[in-house]
């Protein structure tokens, strides 16, 4: 079974961070209705990162399990 889609799902995290990074220091400007919208845009940001974190995990998984299948496929269990 091919992994290859698996680890580029991994390896995209670092885009997810460097997004994450981008998004962070935001400024504070402005009356009540921008605070808001910060707020909003830290709330998306938030849940960015842990998708992304929860897709990594599913992607480990699908390696582990993988690589486990295989290897029990080698020694005939």
């Amino acid at each position: 079974m091919d992994v290859g889609p698996t680890n580029d799902v991994i390896d995209t995290q670092g885009k997810i961070r460097d997004l994450y990074s981008e998004i962070t220091p935001l400024p504070i400007h402005g009356d009540a209705d921008d605070v808001s919208t910060l707020t909003n845009i830290v709330t998306i940001r938030e849940n960015i990162m842990r998708i992304s974190n929860l897709t990594a995990d599913i992607a480990e998984l699908k390696i582990d399990r993988t690589y486990q299948t295989s290897h029990e496929n080698i020694s005939g269990q």
